[in-house]
């Protein structure tokens, strides 16, 4: 294949992307073409500024190595991992050595950063109102650590649905992570904003699964965000009581002392078998049924005396929430759920 690079030695400016290629482009092969194409968006990437607050987290394996596993190596060694990448289960996460990228997820935003001041995400060009958008219940087909369908358990048959909203806005200041939330890392992410569009969209949208799926269907919240109020608490109770159809799966950092946090373990208390919300405590917490902690040193540093499992689906045991059921079985509600740390800083 022609050379498509200037050949100049190293420390030579680049040659211009426009004058590169010596052939004519009409004669160039797909497998020049694509190999250009790469080059070029390398070049791009390097390119792209530092953010402000810290430094550009490493995106492709070009930059860091361990965002992306060799098949061939026997020991995972990368951060991230998916199915893409590793050809196998449809895991997130690996029990990886803590690498400068990983301890940089682990630290969290810059305390200087204006979203953990504002208490906002960093992502703000994603967060969206109920009425602009065709619904705000996504399939968890959509999801790949949710997936489609529960395949196991009392719910087994039920399909996955989810909603996010905005991360920090909607959270106790209190949460765990607040500075390290998974949402750091996902700029894509649809958020809702938290406002009496989304309630009546959620209403009108429960109902139909409600009457589509007679032998149940699966909420889960929230993938990003909290239990913004009371009145919200209020209203899942309400939909709860209406649509008899719905079991409701998921996490919140409202402690239990609080008011809010009494009345979602009240319902957790009151409807067992359709309203599981485990609370996301700090790992040193004293242990109480139906918790979640982060592991930010990998799956093999539970600290003695805490009675939990790593999530199944990130180690790679299962492929999704669907085919695991764990989070929202009875048997394991004295278990804590440990989850591998997977926050990020963000770009803004």
């Amino acid at each position: 294949m022609p050379e498509l690079s200037s050949g100049l030695p190293p420390g030579t400016p680049a040659t211009p992307r426009a004058v590169r290629v010596s052939k004519p482009a009409a004669t160039l092969s797909a497998a020049e073409i694509a190999a250009l194409v790469s080059e070029v968006a390398l070049e791009i990437a390097a390119e792209v500024p530092e953010p402000k607050f810290g430094r550009r987290v490493p995106t492709t394996r070009h930059e860091n190595p361990h965002l992306v596993h060799d098949p061939k190596d026997k020991q995972p060694r990368q951060y991230g991992m998916t199915k893409r990448a590793y050809g196998t289960a449809l895991a997130r996460f690996a029990n990886a050595p803590v690498t400068e990228s990983v301890a940089r997820r682990h630290s969290g935003l810059d305390p200087r950063h204006p979203a953990l001041k504002e208490g906002r995400t960093v992502h703000t060009a994603f967060v969206f109102d109920a009425k602009d958008r065709e619904r705000v219940l996504i399939s968890g087909i959509n999801n790949a650590k949710l997936g489609k369908l529960v395949t196991k358990g009392p719910w087994a048959g039920s399909p996955i649905y989810h909603l996010s909203l905005e991360e920090r806005k909607t959270c106790p200041r209190s949460c765990p992570v607040w500075d390290a939330c998974y949402g750091n890392g996902m700029p894509a992410a649809v958020r809702f904003r938290y406002n009496a569009n989304l309630m009546r969209s959620l209403h009108k949208e429960l109902a139909a699964l409600n009457e589509r799926h007679p032998g149940g269907f699966v909420v889960r919240l929230h993938v990003l965000g909290d239990f913004p109020d009371l009145d919200y608490v209020k209203s899942w109770k309400g939909w709860s009581d209406e649509f008899r159809s719905i079991q409701v799966e998921g996490y919140t950092a409202h402690p239990r002392t609080s008011e809010i946090g009494q009345a979602i373990w009240k319902m957790n208390l009151n409807r067992p078998k359709r309203w599981q919300i485990r609370n996301s405590v700090p790992m040193d917490a004293p242990c109480e049924p139906m918790q979640v902690s982060s592991l930010w040193d990998g799956a093999n540093s539970v600290p003695d005396g805490i009675d939990g499992i790593v999530c199944p689906q990130e180690l790679g045991k299962t492929q999704t929430c669907g085919t695991c059921a764990l989070c929202w079985s009875p048997a394991m509600a004295d278990k804590r759920v440990l989850f591998l740390g997977h926050g990020g800083r963000g770009k803004k």
